[in-house]
């Protein structure tokens, strides 16, 4: 029988002066299912919890105290409400981490003075913008997918290990960590053929 061709996981759309490419990102479950999901979940709802009750409890007794016996937080409060800060905060990470691997994409913008760079998911988008004056050598990487496994800002924004990128000025821009390299050549041969000034001289 016949393998049957893949399709790509990226979708072009023709615009009249652009290229738009919806990039989604391929869900890592590996990571997902250790991290994510049961982690991140039971962090978040344990630490919203403890912090909301210590906050009533400690300063809400302290603001109702009279002058007379008002004490001054000791250092065992303070320490307490830094580590559940920091155990609040793991767990917003962790939640955006599981927002980006479900909802996250990539929209790559690509016109004739310029390349738009955005990463979205619900809530929140990032984008930047390349002039293409300074846009140099428009090229693959090799994948580097699972070797930063445990990562979280690569997980969350992929902003080093794309397989598509370009030099800008004295930096290496790079983007599409979702696509393996036949999809990563496949999407500069449209960009080029589309937008010739792009191509590697």
């Amino acid at each position: 029988m016949e393998g049957q061709p893949s399709l790509p996981h990226f979708r072009i759309e023709e615009q009249s002066d652009a290229l738009s490419i919806t990039l989604p990102i391929r869900k890592n479950w590996q990571h997902i299912m250790h991290m994510s999901i049961p982690a991140y979940f039971v962090l978040i709802l344990f630490c919203v919890l403890i912090y909301a009750l210590v906050a009533i409890t400690v300063f809400g007794n302290r603001l109702e105290a009279t002058p007379a016996n008002t004490e001054p937080l000791t250092f065992g409060d303070w320490w307490g409400l830094f580590i559940l800060s920091v155990m609040f905060v793991a767990g917003l990470i962790g939640l955006a981490n599981l927002l980006w691997q479900f909802f996250g994409k990539e929209i790559v913008e690509v016109r004739p003075d310029a390349i738009r760079v955005s990463r979205q998911m619900p809530g929140f988008r990032r984008s930047r913008e390349y002039a293409a004056e300074h846009i140099k050598n428009l090229r693959t990487f090799p994948s580097e997918r699972g070797r930063f496994e445990w990562d979280i800002g690569v997980r969350v924004w992929n902003r080093v290990y794309g397989t598509m990128g370009f030099d800008y000025g004295a930096k290496k821009i790079r983007f599409a960590s979702a696509l393996d390299m036949a999809e990563a050549n496949q999407l500069i041969a449209a960009i080029q053929q589309r937008f010739p000034q792009y191509r590697s001289t």
